[in-house]
């Protein structure tokens, strides 16, 4: 059974559950993309990438810093993102059979890019459009 408020709304509409909550029809697609978004976007682009001073006190935190860390980060994030947009399929209604006590909840606030509100991008959402799982990136166009 997953964890409630630990996914992604974007991870956990591309899954398919049994009648217990518990993951099936997975396939390698899907657990790349599961180990994806947590190693790739919460380890190593939101705590590594994102913040480096916090792991390694010998980096200055500089606004020149931060912006340099934005613009790589933004385009690993939308690489992966785009990589399993493409692999792996949104499950339409993929929890409409679950009773409300077994339904996956997703995580109540995405995480954010930087902390720093100068350099947070708006968010520009298209109608219909999932949320993103980090926002403050700049976007593709």
């Amino acid at each position: 059974v997953l964890p409630n408020m630990f996914m992604f709304d974007f991870e956990i509409n591309r899954l398919q559950y049994t009648h217990y909550a518990t993951l099936k029809n997975m396939d390698k697609q899907k657990s790349k993309m599961i180990f994806g978004c947590f190693v790739l976007l919460r380890v190593l682009l939101h705590r590594m990438i994102m913040r480096p001073w916090e792991a390694f006190k010998e980096i200055p935190q500089k606004g020149v810093n931060k912006t340099n860390l934005i613009n790589a980060g933004a385009i690993l994030y939308h690489a992966v993102l785009d990589f399993f947009r493409l692999s792996v399929q949104v499950q339409s209604n993929n929890q409409a059979h679950l009773p409300p006590e077994l339904k996956i909840k997703s995580r109540p606030l995405p995480l954010t890019a930087t902390d720093d509100e100068n350099l947070m991008q708006e968010e520009k959402k298209a109608k219909g459009a999932e949320p993103e799982p980090i926002k403050g990136f700049f976007t593709k166009e």
